[in-house]
């Protein structure tokens, strides 16, 4: 009896820890991301942001940040001019990231991951850093992302204890964004 107990036991905590989320598709001009069906819309996180989710019962959340390259060009000409599309996509990381590093003491540092996602060249980057108004310890997943006319930044954030819990949701939420210029090939940036 006690081993069919236990059996139950360990059965219900694994299928308990499996990622039974649903995703809704949530579209804007130039792109759509899925997002966790228990997060929702917001505009509290940031006034920039395109698109912002969260889920403050689970510490989930969700923003994307959206820049044109003619604004990119005006501020950093550097970037465009870079012919090579994965070190072009890698600059435009390397220089956003100095503003986590200003206002955040990073911690557990993944460096620069290069992937593709669905067609678009990426930089994903974690991390985890103490907030420093709170010190509470938070894990981040950060994608930079370069499309025909944008470049794109995707943050995700949990509590640090909920990283193992998050993580799953937190990379499929990122590897569903697309342009919505996936036609096109980023051997070369043009200045518009």
């Amino acid at each position: 009896m006690k081993k069919i107990l236990f059996s139950f036991l360990v059965s219900t905590i694994l299928i308990a820890c499996q990622d039974n989320q649903t995703y809704t598709e949530h579209k804007s001009q130039n792109f759509s991301i899925k997002v966790r069906n228990d997060l929702s819309e917001t505009d509290d996180l940031n006034d920039e942001a395109i698109l912002q989710f969260k889920n403050e019962f689970q510490e989930l959340y969700l923003i994307v940040l959206e820049e044109t390259k003619t604004d990119v060009s005006l501020y950093f000409p550097e970037i465009l001019e870079e012919e090579d599309a994965k070190k072009r996509v890698e600059h435009y990381a390397g220089i956003l990231l100095k503003n986590y590093e200003n206002s955040l003491t990073l911690e557990n540092f993944s460096g620069y991951m290069p992937k593709v996602i669905n067609g678009s060249n990426a930089i994903e980057i974690t991390f985890n850093a103490i907030e420093p108004e709170s010190k509470i310890n938070v894990f981040y997943y950060v994608t930079f992302i370069e499309t025909q006319n944008h470049f794109f930044q995707i943050l995700t954030w949990t509590l640090f204890d909920k990283k193992k819990e998050c993580l799953d949701s937190m990379e499929k939420m990122i590897n569903s964004f697309k342009s919505k210029n996936q036609n096109m090939k980023l051997k070369k940036a043009t200045k518009k």
